[in-house]
């Protein structure tokens, strides 16, 4: 009973980002009908592109890095369509985790925050930095952003949707931690098992 439980509480949480990634992407579209429909029409397509992702991925807890990675560029794609030269994007992705599984859309909200209340509410604009590695049997991932001007008001889906995924599915065995560093830049570190497909084959056979 506690893991059905749990299965139908990582369905509603992972659920929960599908109308509110939709939402807050259409406002940004909804931002430059009038003024550059073209660039307005190119995020559409790139949206469909992205919500025919989250169909493929269907009830599955768990994809390989690359895949949640292909997902988060062409989410930056689509801030940088709307943000322009405002948007700075450094990756730093070690080879080796693109074999590893990590829960699907669990990076997408975090950079979604630091979109929203670290870049867009800033004149100057500012920079995002994804950076993945292993660490022992562990997969790292940090996301560093700047922060600049005054923070929009949130719901704070993000941050407490990664927390709660992160309890059902790993319990103790994954860490999150977020935090504001006086130089004005926001940090987002997430340490989970470093899994691959072959392995959780294995265990399941």
């Amino acid at each position: 009973m506690r893991q059905s439980l749990a299965q139908s509480e990582l369905h509603t949480l992972r659920a929960q980002l599908h109308p509110h990634f939709l939402f807050n992407t259409l406002q940004g579209v909804s931002t430059l009908i009038d003024t550059d429909r073209r660039t307005a029409q190119s995020m559409l397509l790139t949206l469909a592109g992205l919500l025919r992702k989250v169909l493929e991925y269907g009830s599955t807890d768990l994809i390989a890095f690359r895949e949640e990675l292909g997902f988060v560029e062409a989410y930056l794609e689509l801030e940088q369509m709307r943000l322009g030269r405002r948007l700075q994007v450094r990756w730093q992705i070690a080879p080796e985790v693109h074999n590893a599984l990590i829960p699907q859309l669990l990076l997408q909200p975090l950079i979604e925050n630091a979109v929203v209340h670290g870049i867009s509410n800033s004149r100057d604009g500012g920079w995002i930095e994804i950076r993945a590695y292993l660490q022992v049997r562990l997969l790292v991932v940090v996301i560093r952003n700047s922060i600049g001007g005054a923070s929009q008001s949130g719901l704070g889906v993000g941050i407490k949707n990664t927390r709660a995924r992160l309890r059902y599915l790993y319990g103790e065995d994954a860490a999150f931690e977020f935090e504001t560093l006086e130089a004005k830049i926001a940090v987002a570190r997430l340490m989970v098992p470093a899994f691959t497909a072959e392995v959780a084959e294995a265990v399941n056979a």
